[in-house]
C-alpha cells in the first residue's frame, strides 16, 4: 500500500555508500512506498533516479542490478579501482564505451553469484579499459572521461512525468553558487556534471552553465527541502556514515 503522509527523502553524495542507499530504497519499493520528494546530491541522484524512472526496469530490477555497476572480487583484490564506472579520459571514451557493451557475456542475473561468470564478464571489460587510446595532449584537466552510462539506466522522460518531486544539486562556475535542478530540467548533462568532481572528471556544459558536483558544497541534500519543500510531515535522512566508517585504513585506496 502507498505511503499517505506527504514524506521527503534525501539520499546524499557519499559515493561509498552508494549500494547501502540502494538496499534501503529497495526495501521501501518492495512495500511500494512512494515519496513527495526525493532530493539528491552526487551518486544519490542516481539511485533517486532508478527509483522513479528506470529505463526498461521495474525500480526493483534496476535497483537489485545496481551491484553489478562494481567489479568482480577476484580482480578487485589485485586492481582496486572501479574500471565500469570510471573511464580512462580521452577522445575515444565513449566508443570503447560503446565497445564494451558490444562484447559477448555471461547474463547474470541480480543475486547470482557466479564468481566466475563475474570474473570473465569483469576481465573482458578490464582488457577494453586497458585498450582504450588515452589522451595524447597535454592539457588535460581531468583523469576519467564521462561515457553515456546514464542514458542506459535511466529514461529522462519518465522522470519528467514523474509524480513524485525530484532534485539534484550541481555548482555552477559561472554562477559561483549551488543550483538545484528538478524533474523537468534534469538532464544527462546535468547528471554528468553532478558527478564532476574535481581532478577525476572534468566540468560538464550543460545548457548555457558549466557544472560540478553539489556534493562539495551540500553533500547532505537537504538545501532543496529546505528551501522549496517546508510543507512536508517528516524527512527521512540516510546516514552513511556509521561508527564502522570512522577506522583507521587498510590500505591507501581505503584510505
Amino acid at each position: 500500500m502507498a505511503y499517505t503522509l506527504p514524506i521527503g527523502i534525501v539520499l546524499s553524495g557519499t559515493a561509498p555508500a552508494m549500494t547501502l542507499m540502494s538496499g534501503a530504497m529497495l526495501a521501501f519499493a518492495e512495500q511500494d512506498i512512494e515519496f513527495e520528494v526525493i532530493s539528491t546530491a552526487g551518486v544519490g541522484g542516481l539511485i533517486g533516479m532508478l527509483y522513479l524512472a528506470a529505463k526498461g526496469k521495474t525500480r526493483e530490477e534496476a535497483l537489485l542490478s545496481l551491484p553489478d555497476l562494481f567489479v568482480s572480487d577476484w580482480i578487485y583484490r589485485f586492481l582496486p579501482v572501479n574500471f565500469k564506472v570510471f573511464y580512462k579520459y580521452g577522445p575515444y571514451a565513449t566508443a570503447f564505451y560503446h565497445m564494451r557493451k558490444s562484447l559477448p557475456k555471461f547474463d547474470l542475473k541480480p543475486g547470482d553469484s557466479s564468481p566466475l561468470r563475474r570474473f570473465a564478464n569483469d576481465w573482458m571489460d578490464l582488457w577494453a579499459t586497458a585498450l582504450t587510446p588515452p589522451s595524447l595532449g597535454t592539457s588535460s584537466n581531468a583523469l576519467m572521461s564521462h561515457v553515456p552510462l546514464i542514458d542506459d539506466l535511466v529514461d529522462f522522460n519518465l522522470l519528467k512525468g514523474s509524480q513524485t518531486k525530484f532534485y539534484l544539486n550541481a555548482f555552477s562556475l559561472h554562477d559561483r553558487r549551488l543550483k538545484l535542478y528538478d524533474n523537468q530540467t534534469v538532464t544527462s548533462d546535468v547528471y554528468n556534471g553532478a558527478q564532476a568532481m574535481f581532478m577525476l572528471f572534468p566540468p560538464v556544459t550543460a545548457g548555457n552553465d558549466l557544472l560540478v558536483t553539489g556534493a562539495s558544497h551540500d553533500p547532505t541534500a537537504l538545501q532543496a527541502i529546505w528551501t522549496k519543500q517546508r510543507d512536508l510531515w517528516g524527512v527521512l535522512a540516510l546516514e552513511p556514515f556509521g561508527k564502522h566508517f570512522w577506522r583507521a585504513p587498510t590500505g591507501v585506496y581505503d584510505a
